[in-house]
């Protein structure tokens, strides 16, 4: 998910540096964590999550056919027509492609869970790593492998996850479907790597990773979710290696507030699976950029409130009230907090007078 490594630290001298550990708590959705390694296929990563345009297959077999285990999806592509130059297409990339569909699935609704690439059977022009819908990740996962007029059979297991993670917090059933498509890379124009482009570039990347993210939210779709706010985090924070200047303030302060709005959608994903230690974190750093952002303050009263800090969370909900006075549900939890602490105080003051 990331697009530079660690050597690349100080072109993001704010907040890259928790971008850039992975594995960092508060990009996850939850703290428990059990997903299992798949061992037995070579892995490909591209720039650590995404493509870089760069890059080099592990093949299972020597032939034409191709098997690729990401982070959190695999598929595996046959080459019916080998493409041709060095570079493959980067996240940005002017596309034009071709895709039909060779799956048999009667049942799935192609207006809902791949809209974004519609009409198939037909020339059409993309940029590559921008998606909104999952069948369309795995397709530009694919265009991420390609060449110049390579074609290629992409096959992968297609499962609605608006309802397989929905049974993390309520009792559901998910359906699977075998995919698929014919996928023919006809040509591309590849974009500049992020540390080359300009701050409308990068502004304009950002904010459509997170108008998509938004799409994955509202569909209960949260891993999706996250990754592109992950994302859109990404190419946001970027900006802080330029000085501002009467041609940039406003973007620059444009860009503050999405990084603000970004940092706080995670923590809202994060509230759903109890996930507060992280929460408090994205909260606070929403917070240091804008201390008086409500959403923020909220969410993280909720999660010191689930945490029974309840002081912390009543500091929270007092400055959220006093920004927002007439809000029905801070004036809930604030009242709910409120008597928390009032309880706990009483009991705490029984236990103490047994001692003596």
């Amino acid at each position: 998910m990331y697009l530079c490594n660690e050597s690349d630290a100080y072109l993001f001298p704010k907040i890259m540096s928790t971008i850039l550990d992975h594995k960092s708590e508060e990009f996850v959705l939850s703290t428990n964590n059990n997903s299992k390694e798949t061992n037995n296929v070579q892995t490909l990563y591209f720039s650590s999550d995404e493509s870089n345009g760069n890059n080099h297959s592990n093949e299972t077999n020597s032939n034409n056919s191709h098997l690729y285990q990401l982070s959190n999806m695999s598929f595996s592509k046959i080459i019916t027509k080998h493409g041709h130059g060095l570079n493959a297409p980067n996240e940005g990339s002017q596309c034009k492609i071709y895709v039909k569909n060779l799956s048999i699935n009667y049942l799935l609704d192609y207006n809902e869970h791949c809209n974004d690439l519609l009409p198939f059977e037909k020339e059409q022009d993309i940029q590559l790593g921008f998606y909104k819908t999952i069948i369309a990740d795995y397709i530009h996962k694919c265009l991420f492998t390609m060449k110049k007029n390579e074609k290629c059979e992409l096959t992968f297991e297609y499962c609605s996850q608006s309802v397989q993670e929905q049974s993390n917090i309520e009792t559901s059933s998910s359906v699977h479907f075998d995919m698929k498509f014919l996928v023919h890379l006809i040509d591309f124009e590849r974009q500049c790597e992020i540390y080359n482009m300009p701050i409308q570039t990068l502004y304009d990347y950002a904010l459509i990773h997170k108008q998509n993210a938004n799409i994955f939210f509202e569909k209960k779709i949260y891993s999706y979710a996250l990754k592109l706010y992950h994302r859109s985090l990404s190419y946001a924070s970027n900006f802080t290696t330029d000085e501002p200047n009467e041609e940039n303030n406003e973007l620059l302060k444009e860009l503050d507030k999405l990084i603000v709005s970004i940092y706080t959608n995670i923590a809202a994903l994060q509230l759903k699976y109890s996930n507060n230690h992280s929460v408090i974190i994205n909260c606070s750093h929403a917070l240091y950029l804008e201390p008086t952002y409500i959403k923020a303050l909220f969410r993280r009263g909720c999660a010191y409130l689930n945490l029974n800090d309840y002081e912390l969370a009543l500091n929270d909900f007092r400055l959220a009230q006093t920004l927002e006075p007439n809000d029905v549900k801070i004036q809930q939890y604030l009242k709910q907090t409120t008597q928390k602490l009032e309880q706990y105080e009483k009991t705490l003051s029984n236990s103490l007078k047994k001692l003596f």
